[in-house]
């Protein structure tokens, strides 16, 4: 009778360890939360200008582009910190998607993801750091998509969420 359950309680904690080491677990990593906003009479490229010429305001530039997919991510942004999980790095994600039919309007989304440094030993060190994923960052999401909403001229088109 012990063996059985034994093989049960064996046969589960393998299953946990197998799922524990995927890239993605839901228990653990938080979900993306995505931010758009409508922009109204604007051509693609202009758009993606405005949102480059706001992620370098920041002091960041576009690490990979998909011009297929119309996607962009920036390259991290890191913030070290000497005290244990206080240092943190951040990268931007951007979509352009069009809106309605006629490829004039627009819906831009951005999410900005974060990660918190788990090594106690040497925060400050990003050799040494053990990154994990955080929940997102959406006041900085809002403020990248807001900086390229006034670049375009476009600070009246609606929000979504």
């Amino acid at each position: 009778m012990r063996r059985p359950a034994l093989a049960l309680v064996l046969a589960l904690l393998g299953a946990c360890q197998s799922w524990d080491t995927s890239a993605y677990n839901p228990w653990r990593d938080p979900p993306a939360q995505w931010l758009t906003v409508v922009v109204r009479d604007a051509r693609s490229q202009d758009l993606w200008n405005a949102a480059e010429s706001a992620l370098e305001r920041m002091g960041l530039r576009i690490a990979e582009r998909d011009p297929l997919a119309d996607t962009a991510v920036s390259n991290w942004e890191e913030d070290l910190s000497p005290y244990s999980r206080g240092s943190w790095r951040r990268r931007y994600h951007l979509r352009v998607e069009p809106w309605e039919t006629g490829g004039r309007h627009w819906r831009l989304g951005a999410r900005v993801e974060v990660e918190r440094n788990d090594n106690i030993g040497s925060p400050a060190d990003p050799r040494y750091a053990d990154w994990v994923a955080a929940e997102d960052d959406p006041v900085r999401t809002k403020r990248l998509l807001s900086d390229t909403r006034m670049i375009l001229g476009r600070e009246r088109d609606p929000w979504e969420e």
